[in-house]
């Protein structure tokens, strides 16, 4: 039997409500819309001019101390991170969400207000599939004593590690979960945000927050619950860490199959990781029950990960047309032809064939053969060196500047055939940065985050 497909959803009605901001002290009031399948999840501040949408995505991040922000221009939006984790708890995928200030209310300092609205608006299942993100391969991160891991699974699972060793009160906690909407509400969503006395006092005298008080946020003093009514759980900080770290990851803008596992992570280094994963995840559309097998997301939707069979007939560019545009030629021309390209996207993919023939097997190795690492990486960067000739640098040639986060997965061997995706991160009139991911039979064989100087030719 075909398992059901999981279906997008948003809520049935647009509801509001008000409350306290905590950093500016201001009311402020934030209207839930209903939004249509594919929209996703969108701020839009009504209480300026033009009224700007903020994408709740990593690209419009705004750094600021003690909370998520996202901005656009001169609009900003703090304290955004209850609410996604709310939203991605309670597995809602299109929202408009209207904000009427500078940042989302903080309510009781925890998600349940949210999850209260969702329920009260009720939830409406629409025509379009879900859409997640699978992570094929273990990965880390890991910055002085805070450390974070992502690694694959059917599920998304968190797993979270709190160590404040300066107090007995909190001092080592730890607690692990799946996220499910029945979960979130009543284990993770009451969970509210805590704070050390010592930790918060500097910004409550300089004013920076004007909205906290004992009836949004857990308080610790010398070693002991300030707040009159005690904990909502005896875990609730290492639950409200879980809760913060789900809102900060949202920001990859579709539900995510894999199990993170944080110690001593906070805002800043949830988003660090975030935003080095969403560059290892693979759109897939999800089936409703847990554990079964998800099947690949619509070709449409696909960014960075295209089969072999996709382009078996399709040539962009052969090998004379390459040779047009790279100075490279025999034996250090890497790219056999260009089979796909779309400069909206800054994206190009090439091919290289690896036979017998070439002249690095006789050194490396003579009885096993492999390609060089480092010449994988050549030929991605050369791949990317047609794509910023194409994109409008036709006066400029691309010189290798610097190489980071280079991995090398598996041996390329002779008889393999490379297929090589280079994205434009960032591309300058001096230079700019590519990532380059190198496939053999649609499995990942080395990646590297490429810069690059652009040199007029007759300065070479």
């Amino acid at each position: 039997m075909t398992q059901k497909r999981a279906k997008q959803r948003t809520l049935q009605s647009k509801i509001s409500s008000s409350g306290v901001g905590l950093f500016s002290g201001e009311n402020g009031t934030i209207t839930l819309c209903p939004a249509p399948p594919n929209h996703g999840i969108v701020f839009q501040r009504v209480d300026i001019p033009d009224k700007p949408r903020i994408p709740a995505r990593l690209d419009f991040i705004h750094a600021m101390p003690r909370c998520t922000a996202i901005g656009i221009g001169h609009a900003t939006i703090q304290t955004v991170e209850h609410l996604l984790s709310a939203i991605y708890g309670s597995g809602v995928d299109n929202l408009l969400i209207e904000v009427s200030g500078p940042e989302v209310p903080i309510f009781d300092g925890s998600a349940s207000r949210f999850v209260q609205m969702f329920e009260e608006a009720g939830y409406l299942e629409q025509n379009e599939e879900k859409v997640c993100l699978k992570l094929a391969h273990p990965l880390s991160w890991s910055k002085d004593d805070v450390h974070l891991m992502a690694l694959p699974s059917d599920e998304f699972r968190v797993s979270y590690t709190l160590h404040y060793p300066q107090s007995s009160t909190l001092c080592s906690q730890f607690f692990s979960t799946q996220i499910t909407q029945e979960i979130f509400a009543c284990e993770i969503s009451p969970c509210r945000t805590f704070s050390l006395y010592e930790e918060v006092e500097p910004f409550i005298h300089s004013g920076l927050i004007k909205g906290g008080s004992l009836e949004n946020a857990v308080v610790i003093k010398e070693d002991k619950i300030v707040n009159p009514e005690g904990l909502r759980f005896s875990d609730e900080m290492v639950r409200h860490k879980i809760l913060d770290l789900v809102g900060d990851f949202s920001l990859l803008g579709y539900p995510l199959q894999a199990h993170l596992i944080a110690i001593r992570s906070g805002h800043s280094s949830n988003i660090a990781f975030a935003k080095i994963l969403q560059k290892y995840l693979n759109p897939v559309v999800t089936n409703q029950a847990q554990g079964q097998e998800v099947e690949p997301m619509p070709k449409k939707l696909e960014k960075m990960r295209m089969s072999q069979e996709s382009f078996k007939e399709s040539v962009v560019l052969d090998i004379k047309g390459i040779k047009k545009i790279l100075p490279h030629r025999y034996p250090f021309l890497l790219v056999d032809r260009i089979v796909y390209l779309n400069l909206e996207e800054g994206l190009i993919i090439g091919q290289k064939n690896v036979t017998g023939n070439e002249e690095f097997f006789q050194g490396h190795f003579p009885q096993v053969p492999l390609m060089p690492g480092f010449l994988i990486l050549e030929a991605l960067a050369q791949a990317g060196g047609v794509l910023i000739h194409q994109k409008g640098h036709k006066d400029k040639l691309a010189v290798l500047l610097n190489v980071n986060n280079g991995k090398f997965r598996k041996p390329v061997v002779p008889g393999d055939s490379l297929m090589l995706h280079a994205k434009a991160l960032h591309v300058g009139s001096k230079g700019g940065k590519i990532l380059g991911r190198a496939f053999v039979h649609d499995q990942l064989v080395a990646e590297a985050e490429i810069g690059f100087a652009l040199v007029e030719w007759e300065k070479l």
